[in-house]
């Protein structure tokens, strides 16, 4: 395991090197918080799903839930201006580069990660003349960590981010904040609840997010949320939905769609200024995955955002890990639930029907083993007999 991590953040640090990003971020002038492809397509909303290394920036109360450790890189040109990768002072583009590496554990969960926007800024004179652009940067560094406050039914995690903040442009300065966010799991048809604070010090405005997400069946998942400025009426607001393929296994695709408004509150009411849709997908293969979005805006030209990610094992790997250790510490009803969560993402996964018979057998729910077997028979005939499963229905049926 440890050799794993080592890896991983190897993987990161040369991950960093090679985009040329430097240790800083910012919430400053420019910079938004739609980090992740995924996540941008479900805006605020999103806060109550981060359910991938993009929740280090989104709600980092999710860390202590994450499966496994994984490694995320984004790249943008915001608004399709100028080049997609050109990064000189005469581009008019506005690069948003994020990289991070999230790690949960049983101790401390914590992850790392480093958000940058670069960008050319024509500057004027005295008398109000143009001058030779020049470059404009807001970068951060976060490192953030989660504690899991409460399991079970429901569940309560919290999270917390401390940034270093650095913005060069016609001036320069630095400065340092806190992010903190809960999360709370519940049972059921119940929605979580997401809810971030941002920009925790004196130096700029608080934002606060809230978030709802909801599954009224498995593969579909609804979300809402609303986000706002302190000391400010302007109220951003977003909807959408995911939804999973799962029977192009083991290529998990899922399909994304958001709505995403900006407004003002006044008088009890709320007036609308702009509102964009967006569109996504996300593939996922093995320990591998990149998500896309399209992003239309109404007054600019239209967003399309790339996010690759990694992962310690695919998620057959790591359910199937999961439910031997299990079958190994004599927890039969642990092996099975995960082994339940592993044929959800992989219906036909004969490996996984074969670990849940020896299970019911250890449980002596003899015709529920045979079941499983007669069923791993008519879906892979050739794992069937390779293993000799009807001789172990035989010795089943025989005790």
């Amino acid at each position: 395991m440890k050799r794993k991590y080592i890896i991983f953040l190897t993987s990161f640090l040369l991950g960093l090197s090679l985009s040329g990003i430097a240790f800083a971020e910012g919430r400053g002038a420019l910079a938004n918080d739609l980090v992740g492809a995924r996540a941008s397509v479900l805006g605020e909303a999103f806060v109550a799903v981060a359910d991938d290394a993009s929740a280090l920036r989104w709600n980092p109360a999710r860390l202590p839930l994450m499966l496994q450790p994984e490694l995320t890189a984004s790249h943008v040109s915001l608004f399709s201006l100028g080049g997609y990768l050109d990064y000189s002072d005469n581009s008019g583009s506005i690069n948003q580069d994020f990289i991070g590496v999230a790690i949960p554990n049983d101790t401390i969960p914590f992850g790392i990660s480093l958000l940058s926007l670069w960008t050319s800024v024509p500057y004027t004179d005295e008398g109000g003349a143009f001058i030779q652009p020049r470059s404009y940067n807001e970068r951060m560094l976060s490192i953030s960590l989660g504690k899991q406050l409460m399991s079970g039914g429901f569940g309560v995690s919290s999270g917390a981010n401390i940034n270093y903040l650095n913005v060069n442009g016609r001036s320069n300065y630095s400065s340092f904040g806190l992010d903190g966010g809960i999360l709370l799991k519940t049972p059921g048809i119940l929605p979580d609840v997401g809810i971030a604070v941002k920009g925790i010090s004196s130096e700029i405005p608080i934002k606060l997010d809230f978030a709802l997400s909801l599954n009224p069946i498995r593969p579909l998942r609804l979300v809402g949320g609303v986000s706002k400025v302190m000391d400010s009426h302007t109220l951003q607001y977003s909807a959408g939905f995911e939804y999973l393929l799962r029977w192009l296994s083991p290529l998990n695709i899922s399909f994304l769609s958001g709505y995403r408004g900006l407004g003002q509150i006044g008088s009890g009411s709320l007036r609308s200024d702009a509102r964009d849709i967006s569109t996504g997908l996300s593939i996922r293969l093995g320990r591998y995955k990149i998500d896309y979005a399209y992003e239309r805006h109404s007054a600019i030209a239209d967003t399309h955002r790339i996010t690759f990610g990694a992962f310690m094992d695919s998620l057959e790997g790591f359910y199937m890990k999961s439910a031997r250790r299990a079958y190994n510490d004599l927890d039969d009803e642990k092996t099975i639930q995960e082994l339940n969560e592993l044929i959800y993402f992989s219906p036909r996964n004969a490996e996984a029907y074969h670990l849940m018979a020896f299970s019911y057998e250890r449980m002596r729910q003899k015709a529920k083993a045979i079941e499983i077997l007669r069923k791993i028979g008519g879906m892979d005939k050739e794992y069937y007999k390779k293993n000799n499963l009807e001789q172990l229905i035989q010795d089943i049926n025989d005790q």
